[in-house]
């Protein structure tokens, strides 16, 4: 009888652990939900809500798209009706909202000023690999000369390569994401369209409203922030 309670208690021990470790791995990420007075022609395009809306012969749509700790995403495409030109410039979408009784505005990213950052930081990790490497050679050499064992210099390259090949690969796919998904400053001809992401930074904000200009239209979408648990 003993036996039988101890092995259900090893059962009950598992099983309630088990529990622990699905609870314990919940996160958070946060997702932007229309508000449901909005105007315009609501779709769904592969899970995410878009929002379409049309002024002055020009159309912009809108949708929600993703989040992470530190930024909201948003594609947007915008479609040109009209004969004379009108340039579509990201810096010039911006967003409101009420922080702690306190009003902000927070503008979209500057792609070309991330794809200049970027660039300079493809270039400094390399510089950093060459110094790196030649001074693990240079360290090897002397080991050698000392007959000192405790020092392998193939690892130490081969650690540094790993290192560095995993630093270049996140860069240039944070650069091909800037040179060719994000909305870039783009002048539009009757009938032409632009497509990309609009990225801002994230506050504690529960509200926002979103405007981007399009020629002499200030096409304006609101939002609410919700907190969602991923599992």
């Amino acid at each position: 009888m003993y036996q039988s309670f101890d092995k259900m208690k090893c059962c009950m021990f598992a099983m309630f652990s088990g529990l622990f470790l699905l609870t314990s791995c919940v996160s958070y990420q946060t997702v932007a939900v229309i508000l449901p007075d909005e105007t315009g022609v609501r779709e769904w395009n592969n899970g995410k809500e878009t929002l379409i809306k049309t002024s002055d012969g020009n159309t912009c749509s809108v949708a929600f798209d993703s989040s992470n700790d530190a930024q909201l995403i948003f594609h947007v495409s915008i479609s040109s009706g009209n004969d004379m030109p009108v340039t579509i410039d990201p810096v010039a979408a911006r967003y409101y909202s009420t922080v702690n009784g306190e009003n902000i505005f927070m503008n979209a990213y500057n792609p070309e000023d991330v794809i200049l950052d970027v660039r300079n930081s493809i270039k400094s990790e390399e510089r950093s690999y060459a110094v790196s490497t030649g001074l693990t050679l240079a360290v090897g050499l002397l080991s050698l000369a000392a007959n000192d064992k405790n020092f392998d210099t193939d690892d130490e390259l081969d650690e540094e390569r790993k290192n560095h090949l995993e630093q270049m690969n996140l860069l240039e796919n944070r650069l091909a994401f800037w040179e060719t998904k994000a909305l870039r400053k783009t002048t539009l001809h009757r009938n032409e369209t632009v497509k990309g992401f609009l990225v801002f930074n994230k506050n504690q904000e529960k509200m926002i409203k979103m405007i981007i200009p399009v020629g002499n239209t200030f096409f304006t979408y609101k939002y609410t922030l919700e907190t969602i648990e991923i599992r």
